[in-house]
């Protein structure tokens, strides 16, 4: 049987509590419900703008309900410019339908300073694929992602994830 949080929250019997406690726990729920479960390898398309699935079909859930994306399917588009010598990300997403998207994260000096997107709600994240341009910068739509100078990494994501949630 399926539950929902709503469920749970309807035992309470103060709306203002209901409210208060659903505006902490959903973001956390959300997140339980949109998990990888079988790693995705994120490889440059030979000779694209674009990265590919590699040679694994990935699977996962996205609000509870099971996706996939079969090996080899072409990522979606790069927008964006990643400066020369620094570190950034693109994030992949899938949602309930099956969409894939990608969104840029923000760049660092640094692999340390490099930050993620934060996950759209209801939507998984599915991998990344990490630059590192050294001799120029990386143009999404324009630069090859199997140039040599783009130094990226494909990053795989097994289970729940949250990259941009942190306890100081």
């Amino acid at each position: 049987m399926q539950d929902t949080l709503n469920r749970y929250l309807g035992q309470l019997s103060s709306h203002i509590d209901r409210a208060a406690f659903k505006a902490i726990l959903e973001p956390i729920v959300d997140s339980l419900s949109c998990q990888s479960m079988i790693s995705a390898t994120i490889v440059p398309g030979a000779g694209l703008v674009t990265t590919a699935m590699g040679g694994t079909s990935w699977r996962g859930l996205a609000k509870g309900i099971p996706v996939t994306i079969a090996a080899a399917t072409v990522m979606p588009a790069l927008v964006g410019t990643i400066a020369q010598n620094t570190f950034n990300v693109y994030a992949y997403y899938i949602d309930s339908a099956g969409v894939v998207t990608s969104q840029m994260g923000t760049a660092g000096a640094t692999l340390a300073d490099m930050k993620f997107p934060v996950r759209p709600a209801g939507k998984t994240l599915v991998g990344a694929s990490q630059f590192n341009p050294t001799s120029a910068a990386f143009i999404g739509g324009t630069t090859l992602t199997d140039a040599a100078n783009t130094n990226h990494v494909g990053l795989n994501v097994l289970g729940a994830i949250d990259q941009t949630s942190l306890v100081e």
